[in-house]
């Protein structure tokens, strides 16, 4: 009979296994295949770590701990949420919470080494507070930062 199958026992559904087998690939070609993957493995975190404003080594420790460190992105503060609150307030529209991130953000100019634009942060920050302890910090805060502009500046001439 043509056309016709046999009919017999139901066959159990194997299951699936999907593995990658480069077996026939020459082994140069094998070897730019992993090697394009690890590019990309390490590639992308790190232009999404750039890109969130941190500097590109945070990365490492993001593959070494894969789901700590994708929490610890996501959950933080970026460096790009703390510039836009400072142009934020220099525009004249600041929002109250955003009072945290500018202090942060001229932390990090601090740290950087940006010490003119942090002391403008720190003054526009002393010209706009209502409280009076908090005034003082960044008028000393701006203050520190100009005697260490002025150290600077002797050392280097």
């Amino acid at each position: 009979m043509i056309g016709r199958t046999r009919a017999g026992p139901a066959r159990p559904p194997q299951e699936l296994h999907v593995i990658i087998d480069l077996s026939w690939l020459p082994v140069p070609i094998s070897m730019l295949f992993v090697g394009l993957m690890a590019w990309c493995w390490v590639w992308i975190p790190f232009q999404i770590v750039r890109k969130a404003g941190y500097p590109g080594w945070v990365t490492i420790p993001m593959l070494m701990f894969v789901p700590i460190g994708w929490i610890f992105l996501a959950a933080s503060n970026w460096p790009i949420h703390r510039e836009l609150a400072w142009l934020r307030l220099k525009t004249g529209s600041p929002v109250e919470s955003d009072i945290n991130l500018i202090e942060r953000y001229a932390l990090d100019l601090e740290a950087r080494g940006d010490w003119s634009e942090a002391i403008a942060v720190y003054e526009e920050l002393d010209r706009r507070t209502k409280g009076e302890d908090a005034a003082d910090y960044y008028r000393n805060s701006a203050k520190r930062l100009r005697l260490r502009q002025a150290e600077a500046s002797l050392v280097d001439s």
